[in-house]
């Protein structure tokens, strides 16, 4: 059902918390993946307004790489939402 929340062995992803405690080997991995979210939002102009680390999915691509998923924290939080409808 949520396959796109799954690793390719199976196993559920982890949040980038969860890899900065036990699986990201090296503090500039965590700085590229997060880069390479930020080019995607900026790119698809996404509005996120909360990137904490506990937001985010690693899914791991299967030859050593992640790629970023965002679970919560999308959108706007303002009564009246007008930079939804601005680049």
């Amino acid at each position: 059902m949520f396959d796109a929340l799954r690793d390719p062995d199976g196993s559920y992803s982890r949040t980038c918390n969860e890899m900065l405690q036990k699986g990201i080997d090296d503090a500039c991995d965590y700085v590229a993946i997060m880069e390479t979210l930020e080019d995607y939002l900026i790119g698809e102009n996404v509005l996120c307004y909360d990137r904490k680390s506990s937001n985010v999915l690693c899914r791991s691509d299967g030859e050593g790489g992640f790629d970023p998923f965002i679970i919560d924290g999308l959108g706007d939080l303002v009564a009246i939402p007008v930079l939804n409808f601005s680049d």
